[in-house]
């Protein structure tokens, strides 16, 4: 598959990630997009496992994450900006998320960071827009309940290598 390391950018707080784990399981020029799977970066709890569709063309990373047994917990969206080199796809998260849980409530997570990167100056005007209009889309798409993550690219996405089951 592609031959590129993903870092996540974050904003606040100010730090970049290699997601060396993450599989690039699929990449489509045409469409833009790309899925990887993954493990968490830590440990946890509540995920066990998930796996991402990053729709470059509407600035949306959007997850299905699953629990410890590996049963569909939730889908979450993340608003980025990507800049993609020979090597490198740096994904800057635009700090408003998005989540739909299992029983279909869609929430909209973070208003209140990306408020305090505005007034603090941490994010360019154009960024803010993008965070805003990328929040409003993924509403729109999580409401949908036939919406479901690569689901229009056909793909049957199975837990990553080092996946256990509780």
């Amino acid at each position: 598959m592609a031959e590129y390391v993903i870092v996540r950018k974050r904003i606040i707080p100010d730090e970049e990630t290699e997601l060396k784990n993450d599989e690039i399981v699929f990449a489509d020029k045409e469409r833009r997009c790309i899925v990887t799977r993954w493990l968490p970066i830590k440990p946890r709890r509540d995920i066990g496992w998930g796996y991402s569709v990053y729709y470059f063309d509407i600035n949306l990373k959007i997850s299905a994450v699953f629990d410890g047994n590996g049963v569909f917990s939730y889908i979450y969206c993340d608003i980025i900006r990507s800049k993609l080199t020979c090597e490198r796809m740096v994904v800057t998260d635009l700090l408003i998320d998005v989540k739909r849980d299992r029983e279909g409530n869609v929430r909209v997570l973070d208003e209140d960071e990306l408020d305090l990167a505005i007034r603090c100056g941490l994010i360019s005007e154009e960024d803010a827009r993008t965070a805003l209009n990328g929040a409003k889309t993924a509403v729109e798409l999580l409401k949908d309940p036939r919406f479901f993550p690569g689901k229009e690219l056909g793909l049957i996405i199975e837990p990553p290598e080092g996946f256990k089951s509780k």
